[in-house]
């Protein structure tokens, strides 16, 4: 299976295996690894230092836009907010000489329904594949890519979770999707298209039919260029090397297309009082994960 760079927040050495039996160190990567650039705090310095860390240490990296959609000016085509010109021209003057991955975000932070203005409004619609919302977000992802003009797009992140949260939408989401893929490829011919998918929510997921539910993500994410993954084991109390496997085996089996994680980690202490549960962890077994990653990402060349 041939697949695309994979994205991570961490480095480390690690070892070539056979599923969990370590056998000889890898000395040659065969994927591209990087980072995304979200970082621990909001100053000057400490983008200025994500950026640094990202082009001095990756041969890949994600830039990810999550501020709210202007719907109104998207809609009448007048001029975009100021302080949404100002966050993009900021992180394309950023861009350097990487391959990058720009990531959109369609879908609220509840995964639940689409995204709203600075003001909490949405456009005037009765479907979200109404014409209105398919030109808007069109106009918006067609204005970022030009801005950007990067090797790979994702249309939204963690579309799988809109089945869970709000599945009377996912028909409509499915539609709506499909034709803005259609003409962003029609514009930009050579761009990889694609939408991310949570693996903890889609191998385990909180639905009364599992079965449907596979089948309906595989399909859906099988259509794009290249799947991209999101993955934090923890989300599903996952804590040693046989159930990371486990789930990157049903990553395997499940995927047709070029593969890209996109999103991952796994925390070092222990976990306490959260919105996802309490947990343990330590730095070992964050250790143990990332091999396990970059082990599949080298033998199922994940590049």
């Amino acid at each position: 299976m041939k697949t695309l760079p994979v994205l991570l927040l961490l480095i480390i050495s690690f070892i070539s295996c056979t599923k969990n039996n370590p056998q000889k160190t890898i000395k040659s990567r065969s994927f591209n690894m990087g980072f995304s650039t979200t970082n621990f705090g909001i100053d000057e310095l400490e983008q200025e230092q994500t950026y640094d860390t990202i082009q001095r240490y990756g041969d890949i990296y994600l830039e990810e836009i999550t501020s709210p959609i202007p719907w109104g000016p998207l809609v009448s085509n007048s001029p975009l907010p100021t302080s949404l010109l100002d966050e993009i021209n900021s992180k394309v003057n950023k861009r350097n000489g990487d391959k990058l991955v720009l990531a959109l975000n369609l879908l609220n932070k509840g995964r639940n329904n689409i995204k709203a203005d600075y003001a909490g409004n949405y456009p005037d619609f009765y479907q979200i594949n109404d014409q209105i919302v398919e030109d808007a977000y069109f106009n918006y992802v067609r204005f970022i890519i030009y801005k950007f003009d990067p090797e790979f797009v994702i249309l939204s992140m963690n579309s799988n979770e809109l089945l869970i949260n709000n599945k009377t939408l996912w028909p409509q989401y499915k539609i709506l999707m499909a034709n803005i893929r259609k003409r962003v490829k029609e514009e930009f011919p050579e761009l990889l298209i694609s939408q991310s998918i949570s693996l903890h929510y889609w191998e385990k997921a909180p639905v009364t039919d599992m079965a449907a539910y596979n089948a309906e993500i595989q399909g859906f994410i099988n259509s794009y260029d290249f799947a991209s993954i999101s993955y934090y084991p923890y989300f599903n109390d996952q804590h040693d090397r046989k159930s990371f496997q486990k789930s990157f085996d049903f990553l395997k089996d499940h995927i047709d297309i070029p593969i890209a994680i996109v999103e991952t980690g796994h925390i070092a202490n222990n976990l306490e009082n959260s919105d996802i549960n309490n947990t343990e962890s330590d730095e070992n077994e964050q250790e143990e994960y990332l091999n396990t990653l970059l082990i599949n990402a080298h033998n199922n060349e994940y590049s």
